[in-house]
């Protein structure tokens, strides 16, 4: 047997390690960063989303009055009055 493989190989060993390390601490940033943008988008789109109701649900809320106040003019200049 040949003893001076064991260095070697303990060398080549530790670099695969290493390697792996690597990869796995880089996988992981890129998994945090993954969720923290798309946590940030999901909060974005809620905030948005909760903004552009409002606006619909206020502009619905003004055209049923700009309705209801046409129809009372109508109803009342036809009943004759000025």
């Amino acid at each position: 047997m040949d003893w001076g493989l064991g260095p070697v190989l303990d060398r080549k060993i530790v670099a695969l390690a290493d390697g792996l390390a690597l990869r796995v601490r880089t996988a992981g940033r890129a998994l945090v960063w993954s969720l923290q943008a798309a946590g940030s988008l999901v909060a974005r789109t809620v905030r948005r989303w909760v903004e552009l109701r409002r606006r619909v649900v206020a502009a619905a809320a003004e055209a049923r009055g700009r309705f209801l106040a046409a129809r009372l003019r109508v109803r009342l200049r036809l009943r004759g009055h000025p």
